[in-house]
């Protein structure tokens, strides 16, 4: 049963393999992820030009002035060329 206590561990391995499933990451957005955990998957969604899963993301609390690859968040997105920055671009700024 899903709804048990999740080690952390065995939580982030969840994450690690749903990331990229909108649906599934929204189920895992149910469970108390840590700030820090959720800002590293931020990087990762910015990093991977998914839209869906950065704004769940903000809503859950990341920290949308964290840094990649030497650079804030919004610098990466205004300068990635992938599909869906755009929309990355904007969610960033709310």
């Amino acid at each position: 049963a899903f709804d048990k206590i999740v080690e952390p561990n065995a939580l982030n391995n969840i994450i690690e393999h749903v990331i990229d499933d909108a649906e599934m990451l929204a189920i895992v957005l149910t469970k108390p992820i840590e700030k820090s955990r959720l800002t590293e998957m931020l990087v990762d969604c910015v990093q991977s030009g998914w839209s869906t899963q950065v704004g769940m993301l903000l809503k859950k609390g990341a920290d949308a002035k964290a840094m990649c690859d030497g650079e804030t968040l919004l610098q990466y997105a205004v300068t990635s060329n992938f599909e869906e920055a755009p929309q990355i671009v904007e969610l960033l700024l709310q």
